[in-house]
């Protein structure tokens, strides 16, 4: 099939994934992640997740549908091609003559948006997914904010979710939100890759209360910076340590005060009883106003 060809070409490609609803927020990071392609040399690709109407049943015809799915198809490209062409335009307007410009490739298929997101990643191995996300006001913001959260859990990609409204300018700085833990020298070492683009700063910056810290606390820092130091050749990490009573409020701090352009999480996956409640990720998704990188656990992509 057609379809099957493209996937096979863009998978042979570097690429970025950003899912469209063809909501403002969606198209917002789609010009974001035009801006990371243009810099890091990768080619963007814009999906879009077709969703079919439900059957209305009819005395006469038995069940009759609206549309049928050749023209959701038709009208979905028609859609993702008039943005593709609004980007090509902004990429003439904002690149110097000779400078690389990112293919942009449009992909609409059939089901519900996290299954064709995650097929979509699976067979294309994106560098990144990057979405649009707004806070909760209406339906529509609810919907698509659950979709995003439903990314967060399922993505084996690194995750940008990018907030309504925010412009992309540069990324100067970058923190990663580090619990210490030895797998996040690896992330920091994959944060390196990404930082280098941008000739950025990468923090690595650590909540801590001051009760918490001890002896034990000391060695596992002294431990994790001789690792980062020792494995990882880029000459801008830096660590801060946070003093706050909780790590969210020490997120909302380096949110505020940080001058960061992008702050990166590792989304841990937590028991049945923990996974009631909110992850720090999560919470954190859910008042964004700068964007933020989620990696997977155990996922260390060299951009």
């Amino acid at each position: 099939m057609l379809i099957d060809g493209i996937l096979d070409t863009l998978a042979n490609m570097k690429t970025i994934l950003v899912p469209i609803d063809f909501s403002k927020p969606a198209e917002n990071a789609a010009t974001y992640a035009m801006h990371l392609a243009k810099t890091t040399g990768a080619n963007l690709t814009l999906c879009h997740a077709q969703y079919f109407p439900v059957e209305i049943p009819t005395e006469s015809f038995g069940s009759w549908n609206g549309y049928d799915l050749a023209t959701l198809t038709e009208e979905s490209m028609m859609a993702l091609e008039e943005l593709a062409t609004k980007l090509r335009n902004k990429l003439v307007e904002s690149s110097l003559p000779g400078a690389f410009r990112p293919e942009i490739s449009c992909i609409t298929e059939p089901g519900g948006a996290v299954d064709v997101i995650t097929r979509l990643a699976k067979k294309l191995q994106p560098r990144l997914v990057v979405m649009g996300m707004t806070g909760a006001g209406t339906l529509a913001r609810l919907v698509f904010g659950s979709i995003s959260r439903s990314m967060i859990e399922h993505t084996q990609q690194p995750l940008i979710l990018v907030p309504d409204g925010f412009l992309f300018s540069n990324i100067k700085k970058i923190a990663f939100a580090t619990s210490l833990a030895e797998e996040d020298c690896e992330v920091i070492h994959a944060l390196a890759s990404f930082a280098r683009f941008f000739n950025a700063d990468l923090l690595a910056a650590h909540v801590l209360s001051s009760e918490k810290s001890d002896q034990a606390q000391e060695l596992r820092l002294k431990n994790f910076l001789s690792d980062v130091t020792c494995k990882i050749n880029y000459d801008k990490i830096y660590y801060r340590q946070v003093d706050k009573e909780s790590v969210n409020q020490g997120l909302d701090w380096l949110s505020e005060h940080g001058l960061i352009d992008l702050l990166v999480m590792v989304h841990r996956q937590k028991g049945l009883f923990e996974s009631l409640f909110s992850s720090h990720t999560h919470a954190r998704a859910s008042h964004l106003n700068l964007p933020l990188m989620v990696m997977p656990l155990n996922t260390h992509p060299v951009f």
